[in-house]
């Protein structure tokens, strides 16, 4: 890329935790008096300029990126600074507010006493809770206000952050209705007829074919889209596509069993429901409903289905 020359790479032979990569990196790292410390998953528009300006007027040894939620671990009191973190030192809870860390940190080299002086898989959480714990630096926060933040360590986290970037952007094509969903798509893109459903994001090359139905999409680049083809809630690429809610399926107990390396998941519409319907295809095509545990009628669905079905009316048998 236009980075190329600016980039270097650490390989990992073996998985090295959150501290790890850091030791990893001593040498680079330690050339300058601080350094950025920013996880690969985490989307945001933060300015990272005024995390470094306020780590450097505070003096501060970390300085952590913080939000409210979703996961608030970090006790911080009314200066800003941490005093406690999963509560492992202890801190009266009543002395401070409760915040989530944002995955991004400014790091002054001296923090290098605290980590292991050979590559090892360890904890960089740990050895800053060692630090507080010694009095030996001070961990600040920044929390810049009103920012965009998203982990994308799921698949449906990653669909959204496409969807609340082009809402945000306002990508809208023109001719389209006012209340249709936003799409962003390249210019050599073909977005077939009709055009797409819901909210569209369509890298270079891509080609949706007449007649395909395609809502709520994610087209990586040189992804196609066969005539009267159906998807709802994918990312697709040139020969493969995920669901969005692969992770959550995957692990339901009535899937038990399932080839995933040969099944196909689409949704299918929702009217209203609380229920979710997915088309499976493994060779055989199979329809997955999944329920609300509150459901109050699931049961009755299920014995009104098995009912039909013995009556020989052509209905699903479940």
């Amino acid at each position: 890329s236009r980075l190329g020359n600016r980039v270097e790479l650490y390989h990992e032979p073996e998985i090295l935790g959150t501290g790890g990569p850091m030791v990893n990196a001593r040498e680079l790292l330690s050339e300058h008096d601080a350094f950025i410390l920013h996880n690969g998953d985490i989307l945001t528009d933060a300015d990272l300029s005024a995390l470094a300006a306020t780590h450097r007027r505070t003096g501060a040894t970390v300085t952590m990126l913080t939000l409210d939620g979703p996961e608030n671990r970090l006790l911080v009191n009314s200066a800003g600074r941490v005093i406690d973190i999963l509560g492992k030192l202890g801190a009266d809870p009543a002395t401070g507010t409760m915040l989530t860390y944002g995955g991004i940190m400014m790091i002054s080299r001296e923090f290098f006493r605290y980590l292991p002086s050979e590559p090892c898989n360890c904890s960089s959480i740990a050895a800053i809770i060692a630090m507080i714990r010694d009095g030996g630096g001070t961990v600040m926060t920044f929390n810049p206000g009103k920012f965009y933040w998203n982990d994308l360590g799921t698949i449906d986290r990653y669909c959204a952050a496409h969807y609340e970037i082009l809402v945000q952007r306002r990508c809208r094509l023109p001719g389209l209705p006012p209340d249709h969903g936003p799409i962003l798509a390249a210019a050599d893109v073909s977005l077939g007829d009709p055009p797409p459903s819901g909210f569209l994001c369509a890298g270079q090359g891509c080609r949706i074919a007449a007649g395909a139905h395609v809502e709520n999409c994610i087209l990586l680049d040189g992804a196609e889209v066969g005539p009267n083809e159906f998807h709802i809630n994918e990312i697709i690429g040139p020969d493969y596509s995920v669901h969005r809610d692969f992770a959550i399926l995957r692990e339901l107990k009535v899937m038990a069993g399932t080839d995933w390396s040969h099944c196909r998941i689409s949704s299918l519409r929702e009217y209203g429901s609380a229920r979710g319907f997915f088309r499976l295809t493994d060779g055989d095509n199979k329809i997955l409903m999944v329920s609300d545990a509150q459901d109050a009628d699931f049961d009755r669905f299920v014995d009104i289905g098995r009912f039909l079905a013995a009556t020989r009316l052509h209905t699903p048998e479940i």
